[in-house]
């Protein structure tokens, strides 16, 4: 699962690379980024953009940043988050994302 986030500081927590924690790995492609993630223990995402791989773990997409050129890949689990189902129809209203239901008031069509 792909996002346009850039999860970094408190949205997920740094996998160390052989650059060292929290150094990205330059002139690398997204395969490639994916790849050396999944053959480092405890790398369960990555962050790309600019040519630079960060390895993620516990990655809460809630905190994250918009992507700004970065991507954020969930590789071996989805993020910890907050979901509304948005669309239509509306299964909870925009204004409403926590589902809290009060009155309900049924309004026909015409």
């Amino acid at each position: 699962m792909t996002c346009d986030l850039n999860c970094y500081g408190e949205a997920a927590k740094e996998v160390e690379f052989a650059a060292g924690l929290g150094a990205g790995l330059e002139d690398m492609d997204q395969e490639a980024c994916r790849t050396f993630c999944l053959m480092t223990k405890g790398c369960e995402a990555i962050v790309y953009g600019q040519g630079m791989c960060y390895g993620k773990w516990d990655v809460h997409s809630s905190k994250c940043a918009g992507g700004g050129g970065f991507v954020t890949e969930m590789l071996t689990r989805l993020p910890y988050g907050t979901c509304a189902l948005m669309g239509d129809p509306h299964v909870l209203t925009f204004d409403n994302p926590n589902g809290v239901m009060g009155d309900i008031t049924q309004l026909e069509a015409g």
